[in-house]
């Protein structure tokens, strides 16, 4: 499934007359400890479960963006045909979560919060007339059994650092089995975005982009 930007190609070109050359401006934001990989919100009835799908090559995800005063929204719901098991392994890989971004620049770091079970970070560079860079911040780990035996999965990522044209990215999954159904697993997905000349609807790409990453990592699984 091919991925997209999720704060969009025209967003990205919107920047540049009023940018200037050279690099953007750099801020920073604290990620909490605290919260953990607990899910940044609960996902709304607005969304509803797709129908199981046969196999992991078919699709089965919904997704529902809108705005707030602050930022942009997206809830999603989707299933895989995989085991928790298998997809909280794919949880791990840098690239299940990773967002598609233009020139796909993207260098991972890995086990940057020891005290978490999956941590990582992956630094996203942007090259137009200005360069765009910033860090996103990913914790993994059960939200219920153990790292070895999960009963629910949870992975959690915020912007730490990076572009002030970025002022809010974060989202969260959680993973737990389809109910009747060990061969399956439930996805709830939320995605935050505020980003200059944003239009709410690009922050659902984000879940896109992660669902679309976590079937590809389990095809490429034994």
């Amino acid at each position: 499934m091919p991925g997209r930007f999720p704060m969009s190609l025209a967003l990205w070109l919107a920047w540049a007359p009023v940018a200037g050359c050279g690099t953007a401006k750099s801020t920073c934001v604290e990620f909490a400890k605290a919260v953990g990989f607990e899910p940044l919100e609960a996902v709304g009835d607005e969304v509803a479960w797709p129908a199981p799908p046969p196999d992991l090559a078919t699709r089965a995800l919904n997704v529902f963006s809108y705005p707030t005063l602050s930022h942009a929204v997206a809830h999603g719901r989707g299933i895989v045909r995989a085991p928790l098991a298998k997809v909280y392994a794919a949880m791990k890989l840098p690239r299940t979560s990773r967002i598609h971004s233009p020139g796909d620049l993207w260098t991972p770091t890995l086990d940057v919060e020891p005290e978490f079970p999956v941590s990582f970070q992956i630094h996203y560079v942007v090259h137009n007339v200005v360069t765009v860079e910033w860090d996103l911040l990913y914790r993994a780990g059960p939200l219920e059994g153990t790292s070895d035996a999960p009963l629910v999965a949870g992975l959690r990522y915020q912007k730490t650092c990076g572009s002030e044209h970025i002022a809010e990215q974060s989202g969260s999954l959680v993973a737990s089995p389809l109910p009747g159904d060990p061969t399956a697993t439930r996805l709830e997905l939320v995605g935050w975005l505020n980003a200059s000349g944003q239009d709410y609807t690009v922050v659902a790409g984000t879940l896109e982009d992660m669902y679309g990453n976590l079937v590809a990592s389990l095809t490429s699984m034994p």
